[in-house]
Protein backbone atom coordinates (compact mmCIF):
# COMPACT_ATOMS: atom_id res chain seq x y z
CA UNK A 1 0.00 0.00 0.00
CA UNK A 2 2.96 2.05 0.96
CA UNK A 3 4.69 1.98 -2.41
CA UNK A 4 1.10 2.65 -4.36
CA UNK A 5 0.48 5.83 -2.08
CA UNK A 6 3.73 6.57 -3.42
CA UNK A 7 3.80 6.36 -6.78
CA UNK A 8 0.74 7.78 -7.26
CA UNK A 9 2.56 10.88 -4.97
CA UNK A 10 5.10 10.57 -7.68
CA UNK A 11 2.73 10.45 -10.57
CA UNK A 12 0.72 13.60 -9.30
CA UNK A 13 4.20 15.14 -9.27
CA UNK A 14 5.18 14.97 -12.88
CA UNK A 15 1.62 15.64 -14.12
CA UNK A 16 1.53 18.56 -16.28
CA UNK A 17 -0.85 21.37 -15.14
CA UNK A 18 -1.58 22.51 -18.59
CA UNK A 19 -4.48 20.81 -20.25
CA UNK A 20 -4.45 19.75 -23.59
CA UNK A 21 -7.67 22.09 -24.42
CA UNK A 22 -6.12 24.91 -22.99
CA UNK A 23 -3.27 24.56 -25.82
CA UNK A 24 -5.49 23.63 -28.66
CA UNK A 25 -7.61 26.74 -27.89
CA UNK A 26 -4.47 28.92 -27.98
CA UNK A 27 -3.23 26.70 -30.88
CA UNK A 28 -6.28 27.47 -32.95
CA UNK A 29 -6.52 30.88 -31.77
CA UNK A 30 -3.46 31.65 -33.27
CA UNK A 31 -4.15 30.12 -36.57
CA UNK A 32 -6.75 32.14 -36.86
CA UNK A 33 -5.16 35.22 -35.92
CA UNK A 34 -2.46 34.45 -38.72
CA UNK A 35 -4.94 34.12 -41.80
CA UNK A 36 -6.55 36.81 -40.53
CA UNK A 37 -3.34 38.75 -40.76
CA UNK A 38 -1.96 37.71 -44.02
CA UNK A 39 -5.73 38.38 -46.04
CA UNK A 40 -5.62 41.38 -44.77
CA UNK A 41 -1.88 42.14 -45.74
CA UNK A 42 -2.50 40.84 -49.24
CA UNK A 43 -5.72 42.92 -49.80
CA UNK A 44 -3.97 46.16 -48.76
CA UNK A 45 -1.21 45.20 -51.44
CA UNK A 46 -3.29 44.17 -53.75
CA UNK A 47 -5.18 47.61 -53.69
CA UNK A 48 -2.09 49.48 -54.79
CA UNK A 49 -2.50 48.45 -57.86
CA UNK A 50 -0.69 45.94 -60.21
CA UNK A 51 2.73 45.14 -59.62
CA UNK A 52 3.60 44.63 -63.41
CA UNK A 53 3.76 48.61 -64.22
CA UNK A 54 6.39 48.70 -61.10
CA UNK A 55 8.61 45.75 -62.32
CA UNK A 56 8.22 46.58 -66.15
CA UNK A 57 11.44 48.90 -67.19
CA UNK A 58 9.87 52.70 -67.94
CA UNK A 59 10.21 52.35 -71.23
CA UNK A 60 7.95 49.48 -72.04
CA UNK A 61 4.64 49.03 -73.82
CA UNK A 62 1.03 48.15 -72.69
CA UNK A 63 1.45 45.07 -74.41
CA UNK A 64 5.03 44.47 -72.36
CA UNK A 65 3.53 45.32 -68.92
CA UNK A 66 0.28 42.69 -69.81
CA UNK A 67 2.76 40.10 -70.47
CA UNK A 68 4.37 40.24 -67.46
CA UNK A 69 1.39 40.88 -65.68
CA UNK A 70 0.34 37.25 -67.23
CA UNK A 71 3.53 35.86 -66.25
CA UNK A 72 3.33 36.28 -62.47
CA UNK A 73 -0.20 36.13 -62.76
CA UNK A 74 -1.07 39.45 -62.03
CA UNK A 75 -4.20 39.39 -64.67
CA UNK A 76 -6.30 36.72 -62.98
CA UNK A 77 -9.55 37.98 -60.66
CA UNK A 78 -8.54 39.18 -56.90
CA UNK A 79 -10.02 35.33 -55.59
CA UNK A 80 -7.58 33.74 -57.75
CA UNK A 81 -4.99 35.05 -56.77
CA UNK A 82 -5.73 34.74 -53.26
CA UNK A 83 -6.96 30.71 -53.39
CA UNK A 84 -3.32 29.94 -55.09
CA UNK A 85 -1.58 31.94 -52.70
CA UNK A 86 -3.04 29.95 -49.75
CA UNK A 87 -2.42 26.94 -51.35
CA UNK A 88 0.78 27.17 -52.36
CA UNK A 89 1.43 28.25 -48.37
CA UNK A 90 -0.05 25.24 -47.02
CA UNK A 91 1.87 23.04 -49.80
CA UNK A 92 4.81 25.09 -48.94
CA UNK A 93 5.37 26.24 -52.17
CA UNK A 94 6.31 30.06 -51.53
CA UNK A 95 6.73 31.95 -54.72
CA UNK A 96 9.60 33.96 -55.60
CA UNK A 97 10.78 37.51 -54.87
CA UNK A 98 9.79 40.04 -57.59
CA UNK A 99 13.22 41.27 -57.65
CA UNK A 100 16.18 38.71 -56.82
CA UNK A 101 14.32 35.62 -58.33
CA UNK A 102 15.14 33.62 -55.11
CA UNK A 103 12.59 32.33 -52.65
CA UNK A 104 10.40 34.83 -50.69
CA UNK A 105 10.44 33.19 -47.41
CA UNK A 106 14.56 32.52 -47.60
CA UNK A 107 14.83 36.23 -48.46
CA UNK A 108 12.83 36.56 -44.97
CA UNK A 109 14.66 34.02 -43.13
CA UNK A 110 17.96 35.43 -43.63
CA UNK A 111 16.88 38.61 -41.77
CA UNK A 112 15.57 36.75 -38.74
CA UNK A 113 18.64 36.72 -36.42
CA UNK A 114 19.29 40.38 -36.96
CA UNK A 115 15.71 41.27 -36.31
CA UNK A 116 15.59 38.76 -32.87
CA UNK A 117 19.09 39.97 -31.94
CA UNK A 118 17.28 42.93 -31.65
CA UNK A 119 14.14 42.65 -29.93
CA UNK A 120 14.52 39.86 -27.53
CA UNK A 121 17.72 41.70 -26.38
CA UNK A 122 15.35 44.97 -25.97
CA UNK A 123 12.71 43.11 -24.39
CA UNK A 124 14.62 41.36 -21.66
CA UNK A 125 16.73 44.46 -20.87
CA UNK A 126 13.12 46.85 -20.94
CA UNK A 127 11.65 44.18 -18.58
CA UNK A 128 14.32 44.02 -16.45
CA UNK A 129 14.48 47.80 -15.82
CA UNK A 130 10.82 47.56 -15.75
CA UNK A 131 10.55 45.23 -12.55
CA UNK A 132 12.99 46.75 -11.03
CA UNK A 133 11.56 50.13 -11.26
CA UNK A 134 7.90 48.42 -10.60
CA UNK A 135 9.67 47.05 -6.94
CA UNK A 136 11.77 50.14 -5.79
CA UNK A 137 7.96 51.94 -6.50
CA UNK A 138 6.26 49.68 -4.61
CA UNK A 139 8.59 48.86 -2.09
CA UNK A 140 11.36 51.86 -1.43
CA UNK A 141 11.47 53.16 1.79
CA UNK A 142 11.19 57.05 0.46
CA UNK A 143 8.59 58.95 -1.33
CA UNK A 144 11.40 60.08 -4.06
CA UNK A 145 12.26 56.34 -4.76
CA UNK A 146 8.67 55.55 -5.11
CA UNK A 147 7.76 58.34 -7.06
CA UNK A 148 10.43 59.21 -9.49
CA UNK A 149 11.73 56.15 -11.39
CA UNK A 150 7.99 55.44 -12.14
CA UNK A 151 7.66 58.85 -13.41
CA UNK A 152 10.07 59.05 -15.26
CA UNK A 153 9.21 55.29 -16.99
CA UNK A 154 5.67 57.01 -18.14
CA UNK A 155 7.33 60.34 -19.31
CA UNK A 156 9.25 57.73 -21.52
CA UNK A 157 6.43 56.28 -22.89
CA UNK A 158 4.90 59.15 -24.31
CA UNK A 159 7.52 59.40 -27.03
CA UNK A 160 6.67 57.92 -30.00
CA UNK A 161 9.45 55.31 -31.19
CA UNK A 162 10.58 57.63 -34.41
CA UNK A 163 10.72 60.44 -32.32
CA UNK A 164 13.13 58.88 -29.39
CA UNK A 165 15.29 57.33 -32.02
CA UNK A 166 15.66 60.67 -33.88
CA UNK A 167 16.36 62.60 -30.27
CA UNK A 168 19.12 59.46 -29.74
CA UNK A 169 20.55 59.90 -32.82
CA UNK A 170 20.76 63.58 -32.36
CA UNK A 171 22.27 63.65 -29.07
CA UNK A 172 24.44 60.15 -29.74
CA UNK A 173 25.74 60.09 -32.50
CA UNK A 174 26.02 63.58 -34.33
CA UNK A 175 26.64 65.79 -31.15
CA UNK A 176 28.72 63.63 -28.51
CA UNK A 177 29.98 61.19 -31.83
CA UNK A 178 29.82 58.51 -29.49
CA UNK A 179 27.70 55.56 -31.65
CA UNK A 180 26.98 54.99 -35.13
CA UNK A 181 23.96 56.22 -36.71
CA UNK A 182 23.01 53.21 -38.65
CA UNK A 183 23.67 49.91 -39.82
CA UNK A 184 25.17 46.75 -38.70
CA UNK A 185 28.96 46.49 -38.46
CA UNK A 186 29.44 45.97 -34.50
CA UNK A 187 27.92 45.62 -30.90
CA UNK A 188 27.86 49.46 -30.98
CA UNK A 189 24.98 49.74 -33.89
CA UNK A 190 22.91 47.66 -31.78
CA UNK A 191 22.91 49.96 -28.68
CA UNK A 192 20.82 52.73 -30.34
CA UNK A 193 18.03 50.40 -31.31
CA UNK A 194 17.87 48.22 -28.61
CA UNK A 195 17.49 51.28 -26.17
CA UNK A 196 14.89 53.02 -28.52
CA UNK A 197 12.66 49.87 -28.02
CA UNK A 198 13.58 48.92 -24.25
CA UNK A 199 11.73 52.24 -23.35
CA UNK A 200 8.96 51.14 -24.75
CA UNK A 201 8.64 47.71 -22.70
CA UNK A 202 9.56 49.11 -19.30
CA UNK A 203 7.22 51.97 -18.58
CA UNK A 204 3.97 49.03 -18.79
CA UNK A 205 6.10 46.50 -17.56
CA UNK A 206 6.74 48.89 -14.12
CA UNK A 207 3.35 49.83 -13.77
CA UNK A 208 1.62 46.31 -13.98
CA UNK A 209 4.38 45.44 -11.27
CA UNK A 210 3.90 47.77 -9.09
CA UNK A 211 0.27 48.15 -9.24
CA UNK A 212 -0.17 44.05 -8.73
CA UNK A 213 2.16 43.86 -5.89
CA UNK A 214 0.14 46.88 -4.21
CA UNK A 215 -2.91 44.71 -4.80
CA UNK A 216 -1.37 41.76 -3.56
CA UNK A 217 0.80 43.02 -0.28
CA UNK A 218 -2.41 42.45 1.75
CA UNK A 219 -3.47 39.12 0.99
CA UNK A 220 -4.22 36.51 3.33
CA UNK A 221 -1.19 34.18 2.61
CA UNK A 222 1.36 36.74 2.93
CA UNK A 223 -0.37 38.27 6.14
CA UNK A 224 0.26 34.35 7.03
CA UNK A 225 4.02 35.01 6.59
CA UNK A 226 4.63 38.08 8.26
CA UNK A 227 2.62 36.03 11.33
CA UNK A 228 5.35 33.32 11.30
CA UNK A 229 8.37 35.92 11.54
CA UNK A 230 9.67 35.79 8.17
CA UNK A 231 11.61 39.11 7.34
CA UNK A 232 9.98 41.94 5.69
CA UNK A 233 12.25 41.45 2.36
CA UNK A 234 11.53 37.86 2.07
CA UNK A 235 8.19 38.17 2.34
CA UNK A 236 8.38 41.07 -0.50
CA UNK A 237 10.83 38.56 -2.52
CA UNK A 238 8.95 35.70 -2.01
CA UNK A 239 5.30 36.01 -1.61
CA UNK A 240 4.99 39.54 -3.09
CA UNK A 241 6.96 39.58 -5.87
CA UNK A 242 7.12 36.39 -7.38
CA UNK A 243 3.28 36.24 -6.97
CA UNK A 244 3.09 39.33 -8.91
CA UNK A 245 4.82 37.86 -12.17
CA UNK A 246 1.74 36.22 -13.77
CA UNK A 247 0.09 39.38 -15.24
CA UNK A 248 3.59 40.72 -15.64
CA UNK A 249 4.69 37.50 -17.64
CA UNK A 250 1.63 37.83 -19.95
CA UNK A 251 2.07 41.74 -20.55
CA UNK A 252 6.07 40.78 -21.49
CA UNK A 253 4.65 38.31 -24.07
CA UNK A 254 2.30 40.79 -25.48
CA UNK A 255 5.19 43.32 -25.33
CA UNK A 256 7.04 41.17 -27.80
CA UNK A 257 4.30 41.37 -30.34
CA UNK A 258 4.45 45.41 -30.03
CA UNK A 259 8.75 45.16 -30.35
CA UNK A 260 8.12 43.43 -33.80
CA UNK A 261 5.45 45.96 -34.52
CA UNK A 262 7.57 48.60 -33.24
CA UNK A 263 10.91 47.21 -34.91
CA UNK A 264 9.66 47.88 -38.42
CA UNK A 265 9.88 51.42 -37.94
CA UNK A 266 12.62 51.54 -35.76
CA UNK A 267 14.92 49.10 -38.35
CA UNK A 268 14.00 51.60 -41.01
CA UNK A 269 14.83 54.63 -39.01
CA UNK A 270 18.20 52.84 -38.25
CA UNK A 271 18.72 51.49 -41.19
CA UNK A 272 19.45 47.82 -39.59
CA UNK A 273 18.98 44.87 -41.81
CA UNK A 274 16.22 43.13 -40.26
CA UNK A 275 12.63 41.69 -41.17
CA UNK A 276 11.20 45.24 -40.35
CA UNK A 277 13.46 46.99 -43.05
CA UNK A 278 12.54 44.40 -45.45
CA UNK A 279 8.95 44.47 -45.12
CA UNK A 280 8.96 48.20 -45.72
CA UNK A 281 11.23 47.57 -48.62
CA UNK A 282 8.89 44.79 -49.99
CA UNK A 283 6.42 46.93 -49.52
CA UNK A 284 7.67 50.18 -51.30
CA UNK A 285 8.62 48.36 -54.38
CA UNK A 286 5.26 46.06 -54.12
CA UNK A 287 7.51 42.69 -54.09
CA UNK A 288 4.60 40.79 -53.13
CA UNK A 289 5.49 37.71 -52.43
CA UNK A 290 8.57 39.01 -49.45
CA UNK A 291 6.11 41.15 -48.12
CA UNK A 292 3.40 38.30 -47.27
CA UNK A 293 6.31 36.22 -46.58
CA UNK A 294 7.70 38.91 -44.13
CA UNK A 295 3.61 39.17 -42.32
CA UNK A 296 3.76 35.52 -41.82
CA UNK A 297 6.63 34.91 -40.53
CA UNK A 298 6.30 38.15 -37.89
CA UNK A 299 2.72 37.11 -36.80
CA UNK A 300 3.87 33.13 -36.66
CA UNK A 301 6.73 34.18 -34.30
CA UNK A 302 4.21 36.08 -32.20
CA UNK A 303 1.69 34.04 -32.00
CA UNK A 304 4.36 31.23 -31.01
CA UNK A 305 5.70 33.71 -28.29
CA UNK A 306 2.56 34.17 -27.12
CA UNK A 307 1.39 30.47 -26.53
CA UNK A 308 5.23 30.28 -25.01
CA UNK A 309 4.09 32.76 -22.46
CA UNK A 310 0.95 31.48 -22.14
CA UNK A 311 2.41 28.12 -20.97
CA UNK A 312 4.84 29.99 -18.54
CA UNK A 313 2.08 31.82 -16.92
CA UNK A 314 0.11 28.14 -16.15
CA UNK A 315 3.05 26.63 -15.05
CA UNK A 316 3.49 29.89 -12.56
CA UNK A 317 -0.05 29.87 -11.80
CA UNK A 318 -2.11 27.17 -13.02
CA UNK A 319 -5.61 29.28 -12.46
CA UNK A 320 -4.78 30.98 -15.76
CA UNK A 321 -6.11 28.26 -17.79
CA UNK A 322 -9.53 28.32 -16.57
CA UNK A 323 -10.16 32.21 -16.83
Amino acid sequence: MATISHFKALQARLRSPIEVRFLLRRAIGGLFSLWGAVTIVFLMLYATGNPAEVLAPETATAEQVAELARQYGFDQPIYLQYRNFLVNIMQGNFPNSLYTGRPAFQEVLYRVPNTLLLGLTAVVLGALLGLVVGYVSSSGRSRIMRVVPIRLLMILQSVPNFFMGLLLIYFFSLTLRWLPTSGFSSWRNLILPITTLACYVAPNVARLFRSTMNEIRFEEHIQTARAKGISERAVRIRHNAINALGPVTTLIGLQLGGVLAGAVVVETLFAYPGVGQLLVQAVVSRDYPVALAAVILVCLGYNIASLLVDVLVVIIDPRAQKR
